[in-house]
């Protein structure tokens, strides 16, 4: 995840790691945003605040974010994401 057509050095990061990614059959889709969508009313007040933590965390991360496996990995060489997905 990284601003789409931008032209800083964290997008076309993100563009290189979108292409090799897709290369090496290993699927990944290029985004500019990310959303979470939960069921607040099944959740506990612990269960909302830890979610708020996280994606507060989340947005003070370096660019490129790579999104592997339900984990967030900031500005990721493309071996660090060949190593989470093969966990699978």
């Amino acid at each position: 995840m990284a601003p789409i057509n931008c032209p800083s050095r964290q997008a076309k990061i993100a563009d290189y790691l979108a292409t090799e990614l897709n290369k090496q059959n290993i699927p990944a889709t290029r985004i500019s945003g990310y959303t979470f969508n939960h069921n607040l009313a099944k959740m506990s007040e612990r269960e909302i605040n830890q979610m708020i933590d996280r994606v507060e965390y989340v947005k003070t991360m370096a660019f490129p974010l790579v999104f592997v496996n339900g984990k967030v990995k900031s500005n990721p060489s493309i071996e660090d994401i060949k190593n989470e997905w093969e966990l699978q």
